[in-house]
């Protein structure tokens, strides 16, 4: 997880060659429903004697543990009678920890050229950890800001609305993705168009946007 680079090279005389040292995580690969590195805090021998018991209820609980590592980078010379440098490295692997009030959106009865909004609630639950997301572009349904920044600690309201351009049913999935697509969370999405609104007048001329010439 903790390398440098570049591993080896040469310096000239009164040079300078500068060292980087990285930070590379794996991601978590999710089995069953849980990351694989998950622990549970099992019963201890006196509850389990009293797993039976109606009054008695235990809960499992899962979480995601945070890893620790530390490295020594020694830096050698070879041909040159010179001590080795020692440069300790550590870093902490830190589990994205992102709470969505709700997945699955359903928004009702929805005409053309109307709209309707769901107000979902995005929570960086994580205290150290800033997280960059992005909202998948789907028909008939946008999310808005459709990318930012959570930062550590905070909760976010992201407004989704239902803009149908035809009649029937519509079902799709819009994907939430952290840290550029490292992690996905899918969001799925029904609404329903059962009759044709009415066309809201254009903008035109100079204070015209873009969408106003939509078809």
């Amino acid at each position: 997880m903790l390398t440098a680079e570049p591993l080896s090279g040469t310096v000239g005389p009164y040079a300078q060659v500068p060292l980087t040292f990285i930070c590379r995580t794996k991601k978590y690969e999710k089995k069953g429903g849980f990351t694989d590195s998950v622990q549970r805090n099992k019963p201890t021998s006196n509850q389990e004697s009293r797993a039976n018991s109606a009054t008695d209820k235990i809960e499992e609980k899962f979480h995601v543990k945070d890893e620790d590592e530390a490295t020594l980078a020694i830096v050698s010379f070879n041909n040159l009678q010179h001590d080795d440098l020692k440069v300790q490295m550590m870093a902490r692997a830190v589990y994205p920890d992102v709470k969505i009030s709700k997945q699955q959106l359903q928004f009702g009865e929805c005409a053309t050229n109307e709209r309707k909004d769901f107000a979902l609630t995005v929570t960086n639950k994580n205290e150290d950890l800033p997280l960059d997301f992005t909202f998948s572009k789907v028909a008939s349904f946008k999310a808005v800001p459709s990318k930012g920044k959570l930062m550590p600690g905070t909760e976010h309201t992201i407004n989704i609305s239902f803009e149908p351009k035809s009649l029937g049913l519509v079902c799709q999935e819009m994907t939430l993705e952290i840290l550029g697509g490292v992690y996905k969370i899918p969001l799925k999405l029904l609404g329903h168009c059962n009759k044709v609104g009415q066309r809201s007048k254009g903008i035109r001329g100079p204070m015209a946007r873009p969408q106003d010439f939509e078809p």
